[in-house]
């Protein structure tokens, strides 16, 4: 039983929530809530005591819908605690599907995966995370190394529909077609492949038709019209130089198509076929190595009439010469022999055999356009006796050069009586800068022969780079006589202080030793140390319309010489470093007249230096001297008793006009003078005319 106190406990509990009960319903707003739709939630559509229904949310069932299809998208934003927000929505034209989420939270790094109707489930993320490096609009993305880093592939490219395999001029392209078990198949282009399409039929075709082309590439099946079958027999019509293919019966061959037929024929090795009749062929005896062949009439098989080692040899007899054939080639061409005017092909041999090839009377060698190079002397030695000559042809000076490596040039002995040697239209070179060798070298070796002409013409000496190589002796000459040296050019050096252009001697022995007969004409002796050397035992020298400028001297007889006599300058122009003509040994009979001297300051024009005995009749007529420097230079010295005419001359500007220190025999008449300092020097006995100026 209760007892007092907890009766009244129980009251004045009831009485307090009486009067929070009272107090609950004496809070009730007062404000005002506006007409909604059904489904609709309420909200505060402005700031203050009234709500309206929401028409962008609406609730039914569990379903809460944001946004009106056609009006609004709908979106559900989560604000952070501290900043930001995230906004999930769906596209605004949405579909009509459910996004059922998973059971649970996953497992980290998993990602959510649909099963096509929009229940999701978690799954490891699978999407790589390597580099994409930057490629070429068109180019084809791939793993150029195992890894996880793709690049731009410059040999594949897709542009529209058109998948591009290689590039035109580095990389051919191919296709590879791998075999599920084994073999792959390569389809390609040729490297260079054209430019073209294959187009290929709109079906399959038929069983063992293949493809062929309308020529522009579109491809269509046809029948393969390729037989298989045997082809008993065969006859063959020649026509136009074309072999076709008949039946026995002479009728259409049965055989159709295009294909490679071989024919199998029986003969003799070596030998040649030949038609026996007008229906038969057959095959001739073996024939000799480089022989001749001839025929031999009607049915009967060609044959072998000389053997030999070459074409002229394999005749029997020299072309063009009695009972030879003719020919109207008058010379041999050195290219039928392997010569190669390329500037780097050594063609000795083929010089030398060309050589040996002519006649035993000699004949002409012909060389083309461009450059031979030579890597050996060429040595010629003419017979022993009887007639012979050479001849060696170019197409024209600096047209055919032959240039000579580390050697000589020509070296032409001759040994008898009527024998000759010429050149024409060649330019030799050499590639040695110190003058070690010399250019041509003619040797007789016969005393006082029978002097038939000898000629050089349209020649040029040089070295292969001008004026820095060069031949130390652009012509030697040893007892070869009557010689015509017409438009020969020698160069030497820059300096013009080393070389000789060419070099005159007679016959080393003997009572009748002489050299004689050389003419010299419209020749260049330029930068050369000696233009042209007077040696012993030389007669009969004649230079004429020859510049002989910017070497050492001009023309020197050597102190060396002796026999000489007859030496002609005429229509020539001198302008040398030192002395322009020297005479260091007498040469009787020496005149030179009408030429042009330009004298170096210390130099002389002409000099007369010989000591050692007089010379006569010498005539210094009509020239002209200047001084390349004024008041400097001399322009005739006569030394010793040397009879000498100084006659008709022009000096001007120098330190002495004729100087005749060393004579007592000259004579002086009829001279111009203009300028110099001393007309005449030295006058003493000698008879000078009246020497003013």
């Amino acid at each position: 039983m209760a007892s007092l106190d907890d009766i009244l406990t129980v009251q004045k509990n009831a009485v307090v929530a009486l009067n929070n009960i009272s107090q609950q319903l004496s809070v009730s707003g007062t404000g005002t809530v506006n007409s909604g739709i059904s489904g609709q939630l309420a909200y505060y559509s402005a700031t203050g005591s009234a709500v309206s229904g929401n028409s962008n949310v609406t609730i039914s069932s569990a379903a809460l819908t944001l946004g009106v299809t056609g009006t609004a998208t709908g979106s559900l934003i989560f604000s952070g605690a501290t900043s930001g927000k995230v906004t999930i929505k769906s596209a605004d034209t949405a579909g009509s599907w459910s996004l059922t989420l998973p059971t649970n939270s996953g497992t980290n790094g998993y990602v959510l995966q649909t099963d096509g109707s929009g229940v999701t489930s978690w799954t490891p993320n699978t999407t790589g995370g390597g580099t994409v490096s930057t490629g070429t609009a068109g180019q084809l993305a791939y793993y150029s190394a195992t890894g996880s880093t793709v690049s731009g592939n410059p040999n594949v490219t897709i542009s529209s529909a058109a998948l591009t395999l290689g590039v035109a001029g580095t990389a051919t392209g191919s296709l590879l077609l791998s075999g599920a078990s084994s073999g792959v198949v390569t389809v390609k282009p040729s490297s260079a492949a054209g430019t073209w399409s294959l187009t290929l039929p709109t079906s399959a075709g038929t069983n063992g038709y293949v493809l062929q082309t309308d020529g522009s590439g579109v491809t269509s099946w046809t029948p393969n019209i390729t037989g298989s079958g045997t082809v008993t027999s065969v006859g063959l019509s020649f026509s136009t130089g074309a072999a076709n293919i008949l039946s026995n019966s002479g009728a259409a061959s049965p055989i159709t198509g295009a294909g490679t037929y071989t024919l199998a024929v029986s003969g003799t090795s070596g030998g040649i076929p030949y038609f026996s009749s007008t229906t038969a062929w057959s095959s001739s005896a073996l024939l000799a190595a480089s022989a001749l062949m001839i025929g031999g009439g009607p049915g009967i098989a060609p044959s072998t009439i000389t053997t030999g080692t070459g074409v002229l040899t394999a005749l029997g007899n020299s072309v063009n010469s009695s009972g030879g054939i003719a020919t109207s080639v008058p010379y041999v061409d050195v290219r039928n022999f392997g010569y190669v005017a390329d500037g780097s092909t050594n063609n000795y041999t083929a010089v030398v055999n060309a050589i040996a090839s002519l006649p035993t009377t000699g004949g002409a060698i012909y060389f083309p356009p461009g450059i031979g190079i030579i890597n050996s002397v060429l040595t010629i030695n003419y017979p022993s006796s009887g007639n012979y000559a050479l001849s060696f042809i170019g197409a024209g000076s600096e047209v055919s050069i032959l240039q000579f490596n580390g050697c000589n040039g020509f070296n032409v002995t001759v040994n008898g009586s009527k024998q000759y040697i010429h050149f024409s239209g060649l330019t030799l070179s050499t590639n040695n800068s110190a003058g070690t060798y010399t250019g041509i070298t003619l040797t007789n070796t016969v005393e006082l022969d029978f002097a038939g002409q000898n000629n050089l013409n349209d020649i040029t000496l040089r070295g292969s780079v001008i004026f820095t190589n060069y031949w130390g002796t652009g012509i030697s000459v040893a007892g070869l006589s009557n010689i015509n040296f017409d438009g020969v050019d020698v160069y030497g050096t820059t300096a013009g202080t080393v070389g000789t252009g060419i070099s005159l001697y007679g016959y080393p022995s003997g009572a009748l030793k002489f050299g004689v007969i050389y003419n010299i004409t419209k020749c260049n002796l330029q930068n050369i140390g000696v233009g042209l050397y007077y040696g012993t035992d030389v007669q009969g020298v004649t230079v004429t319309q020859t510049n002989i400028v910017n070497g050492g001297t001009g023309i020197k007889v050597g102190t060396d010489a002796t026999g000489e006599t007859q030496l002609l300058v005429s229509g020539c122009n001198f302008n040398t470093q030192y002395n322009q003509i020297e005479i260091d040994h007498q040469v009787a009979t020496t005149q030179i007249i009408g030429n042009s001297f330009y004298i170096a300051s210390g130099y002389y024009g002409v000099l007369f230096n010989t000591t050692s005995s007089s010379s006569y009749g010498n005539i210094v007529a009509d020239n002209s001297f200047y001084a390349l420097t004024a008041f400097a230079g001399t322009g005739v010295s006569i030394k010793a008793s040397n009879w000498v005419g100084v006659y008709g001359n022009y000096f001007g500007f120098l330190a002495t006009g004729v100087d005749l220190v060393g004579t007592s025999t000259a004579n002086v008449q009829s001279n111009q003078y203009n300028g110099n300092t001393v007309t005449v020097a030295n006058i003493g006995s000698n008879s000078v005319g009246v020497a003013t100026q």
